[in-house]
């Protein structure tokens, strides 16, 4: 199955601009997204009712955090990685995997060469 990302902008209404497409692609059988922390509508009530009627054909609620993660695909790809840490620091409050990610970072950028 092809796999599609769903990205709901801000500047389009996510019952019609967005949730006619992203319905008639679930249909087609394509994974659709729905990226929740970016969408807009004219009331919150008018977008959660959207949302639940996506939800119903088949298309998948996320957030912007999830996509980045999964476009990285494996955070062994350190230039990537940290690339969108900077990022996740930027947009995020400050929580415990990122204070490791960067004391590691650190620890490797300071350690002595043998």
């Amino acid at each position: 199955m092809f796999e599609s990302f769903c990205m709901l902008d801000p500047d389009n209404t996510a019952d019609f601009c967005v949730g006619l497409p992203a319905k008639s692609m679930a249909a087609d059988g394509y994974d659709v997204r729905l990226v929740r922390d970016t969408s807009s509508n004219l009331s919150e009530m008018v977008l959660q009712a959207t949302i639940a009627n996506l939800v119903q054909h088949g298309v998948k609620p996320t957030n912007w955090l999830s996509v980045a993660c999964e476009l990285l695909a494996d955070w062994a790809h350190a230039d990537k990685a940290e690339k969108l840490l900077k990022i996740d620091a930027e947009h995020l409050p400050r929580w415990g995997m990122l204070d490791m990610i960067e004391a590691s970072r650190r620890a490797r950028v300071t350690a002595p060469v043998a």
